[in-house]
């Protein structure tokens, strides 16, 4: 079963759109064109064709085949493989959850007529949150599910409305989870497949050290918010960062992911995210080849349809709002 779900991966991997054309669609002047463009390829079969068709209608286009693709990959699982993959994608509805309490406790609208995350169907309860009028209801619709707030991470949230708390409690929890999937893999691909996620936890763990010298939170929260285990960047170096009295002392202690570290001094969380994404994508096609018949190679695959999705649902966007193409290219994980 292993062997031929790696297999399927592999031909898949022939499916993923190559860098000419995620430029070529980059530089389309309307949805139109990116609709065209896109009728030869997998998702052809998701389009209406000659129909005008929408951004939302693009984006779940984009977000059935991305399911497909990993349905295709958890059917043919078992085991620690499918425990791993259903973890990984927890993520995403945490993002949605954690954006949800934030505008609660900032009193801001919310606009989410849609879920565009994968196996959205799976987090039902999600919808029911945005109805509420206060955060003690959040917790009673997230009690009983792998999500539940405690009463201290509320009260907390309520007093200090900061963000931190909220993104600490997730993560770590998120964290934990999946490296204990992590931990039931073959002893080669659990070092790689961890050193990929850790990478992940690198970023988490210098947004929360740089957080109190760029947006004033507080050194002692951010603290609490470190995420273990370290990878590159350990326990020592984040508090030397904590308390840096200058963007110098930053960038030198955080060599390694200088590209993030720019982008967060500079308060774009946006282009920080996708620096990250761009030193993962990096690392993934390293090993590709050394991990060619083994289970690594399908979180490879996994992470560069992942990629993708986010990638063609940014042009979308980026399209519709007449973004110049080299603005649009400039977010872009996937051309490096």
């Amino acid at each position: 079963m292993e062997n031929y779900v790696i297999t399927r991966a592999h031909a898949m991997y022939t499916k993923l759109l190559p860098k000419n054309v995620i430029e070529g669609l980059a530089a389309a002047r309307s949805l139109s064109d990116i609709a065209t463009l896109l009728m030869p390829t997998e998702y052809g079969k998701k389009l209406v064709r000659g129909k005008e068709l929408t951004e939302s209608e693009l984006i779940q286009a984009f977000l059935d085949v991305f399911e497909d693709r990993v349905t295709i990959l958890m059917q043919g699982s078992e085991g620690y493989l499918k425990e791993f993959i259903e973890a990984y994608f927890d993520k995403y509805v945490i993002d949605v959850i954690s954006s949800i309490i934030k505008h609660k406790l900032t009193d801001t609208p919310i606009e989410l007529k849609k879920l565009y995350i994968p196996f959205a169907e799976r987090y039902k309860f999600v919808k029911d949150l945005i109805a509420v009028k206060k955060i003690e209801e959040i917790r009673d619709i997230l009690k009983g599910t792998p999500f539940e707030l405690s009463s201290e991470i509320i009260d907390e949230l309520k007093r200090t409305k900061n963000p931190l708390i909220l993104d600490c409690f997730y993560k770590k929890r998120y964290y934990k989870n999946l490296l204990s999937k992590i931990n039931k893999m073959p002893r080669e691909d659990r070092e790689i497949v961890r050193r990929i996620i850790l990478t992940y936890v690198d970023v988490d763990n210098i947004f929360f050290a740089i957080a109190p010298f760029v947006y004033g939170y507080s050194k002692d929260i951010a603290k609490r918010c470190f995420i273990e285990p370290q990878y590159r960047v350990p326990l020592n170096v984040l508090m030397q960062v904590i308390n840096a009295k200058s963007e110098k002392q930053i960038r030198d202690a955080l060599e390694e992911y200088r590209f993030v570290v720019k982008r967060i001094l500079e308060k774009n969380e946006t282009l920080a995210e996708i620096e990250k994404y761009r030193y993962v994508k990096r690392n993934v096609l390293k090993q590709l080849l050394p991990a060619f018949i083994s289970p690594t190679y399908l979180f490879c695959y996994i992470t560069l349809a992942e990629f993708e999705f986010m990638d063609l649902r940014f042009i979308v966007y980026a399209t519709r709002y007449t973004i110049p193409a080299a603005e649009k290219i400039a977010h872009l994980i996937t051309i490096i």
